[in-house]
């Protein structure tokens, strides 16, 4: 840049010259003629002018080397420095204040920040932040890390050029310039970051870029330290929790082994004296000479009788379920004839508490591969308990259908579930609360007992309400024909 120009000089001159000093290809310093004479210089004070500035670059050189040493010196004792804290083992939040002390020795910014990034939950927490001109918290608690695509570890760029939502955050606060350093990893998976940033557009350069990652870069080996860290505890406090979740079990599974066995111990110890009560009870009824009264209490005392041996058949079958003890004889067997059979044998059982029982004759012919024991008795659970929660006179209809290669076996009666109460009605000794169940008695353990026996045959049972009648609904699948 070379000029004599005549006029319009700033300082009222005439004429002017202005040569540039030049060092390793910038301009370090300009020499200026100046004149109020107008077209004073020629092109020897041009050359007079070069020559001199000639003499002055190798002076020129020399400060700007020797301020370029200084300043490397500086830089690496300040990388020295935070290294000997690092090898120390000082905590990440101390080392990032040093670190942010230290860069902004050789670089001019308005906000910086130090982050840990977790990276499973998309998220970034503040190790340190410093703030000299900005008010507003621009880095939140819980900052969500940006993923930007650096070049390296590292990326320069004014804000406009960041994407959400660091580019709203950062620019609502009247910051324009940002550089950015992923700490730990690389720039696409990093433990941690160091972002910083300026009010002034294009206020960063590579030689800053270069400070940052020099600097920041030390902290790596602490970030990474201090991950390994949190994994470790991490990893041992799942260790801890499922070394007390197989505690737990095991006590869960002994208590409960504990509970079948005196299920099933009590059960026997019941059931000896009440066969007696329904043997002895029988004889007596073969007695002629008694009269109404005494055959009505005899009626009653065998049917109590009876129910009470229900329900510790009942109390015998889950302790035989949880010791894995019950067994299948399984067989091809005509599904509509066994649930026929259990039909008439319940049908006197149904009018005595004024219910009807109610056959719907069928040309099913379905045989299949079941227990018929077993079958009949979760057949009888569901017509029982029908009977049991129907509303006096009224009728309890029993059907059978085939559909899709299954048997279906349809209970209907009058009485309403809401949704949920017909999923909870199968678990075990879940009674179901309304009027009707109230003033019945029983255990809880007939509708889960049928569920378990069908499903050991392949089968399923459900239930359905309009909340006018509920129907219960026994699927088989049958043999192919």
């Amino acid at each position: 840049m070379r000029n004599y120009p005549n006029g319009d000089d700033p300082g009222y001159m005439g004429s002017w010259i202005a040569t540039p000093l030049i060092s390793e290809g910038e301009v370090v310093g300009v020499i200026h003629f100046l004149t109020s004479k107008p077209s004073m210089y020629t092109r020897v004070h041009l050359d007079y002018s070069q020559q001199i500035s000639a003499v002055f670059t190798p002076v020129i050189q020399g400060s700007v080397s020797q301020n370029n040493n200084a300043r490397e010196r500086q830089i690496r004792n300040a990388v020295v420095s935070l290294n000997r804290k690092v090898i120390a083992g000082e905590t990440l939040k101390s080392l990032a204040k040093l670190n942010s002390e230290l860069l902004a020795t050789f670089i001019d910014f308005d906000r910086l920040a130090t982050v840990t990034i977790d990276a499973e939950n998309s998220e970034s927490t503040v190790v340190y932040l410093q703030s000299l001109e900005i008010s507003g918290n621009v880095a939140s608690k819980t900052t969500p890390y940006s993923g930007t695509e650096n070049e390296g570890n590292s990326q320069r760029c004014d804000v406009d050029q960041l994407p959400e939502p660091w580019r709203e955050q950062l620019a609502s606060a009247g910051l324009n310039s940002w550089m950015y350093l992923a700490l730990g990893g690389d720039s696409q998976d990093p433990i941690g970051a160091i972002w910083i940033s300026s009010i002034r557009k294009d206020a960063f350069n590579r030689r800053d870029l270069g400070i940052l990652e020099r600097l920041g870069g030390v902290l790596s080996p602490a970030f990474h330290s201090e991950a390994l860290e949190v994994a470790s505890k991490r990893l041992e406090s799942e260790r801890v929790w499922a070394a007390s979740l197989v505690t737990q079990t095991t006590i869960l599974e002994a208590d409960a082994k504990a509970k079948s066995e005196f299920i099933s111990s009590i059960s026997h110890e019941f059931k000896t004296p009440l066969t007696s009560v329904v043997a002895f009870s029988s004889l007596l009824m073969r007695d002629k000479t008694l009269d109404e009264r005494q055959i009505k209490q005899l009626n009653l005392i065998q049917n109590n009788a009876w129910r009470l041996e229900r329900m510790i058949d009942d109390l015998l079958h889950v302790a035989a379920v949880d010791f894995g003890g019950l067994s299948y004889d399984i067989r091809q067997v005509d599904v509509v004839n066994t649930v026929k059979d259990v039909f008439d044998s319940l049908k006197p059982v149904a009018s005595a508490p004024k219910r009807r029982l109610v056959w719907r004759e069928s040309t099913t012919k379905a045989l299949a591969a079941i227990d018929p024991i077993r079958m009949a008795q979760a057949v009888q659970n569901i017509v029982s308990n029908a009977i049991k929660y129907s509303p006096i006179d009224s009728g309890i209809t029993v059907s059978t259908y085939e559909s899709d290669g299954s048997v279906e076996i349809l209970v209907r009666n009058k009485g309403k579930l809401s949704k949920s109460d017909t999923e909870l009605a199968f678990s075990r000794f879940t009674r179901l609360d309304n009027e009707l169940t109230r003033s019945t008695l029983g255990t809880g353990l007939g509708l889960s007992i049928t569920r378990e026996i069908l499903e050991a045959m392949d089968g399923s049972v459900t239930l359905e309400s309009d909340q006018i009648h509920i129907e219960a609904k026994i699927r088989i699948p049958i043999l192919a024909k």
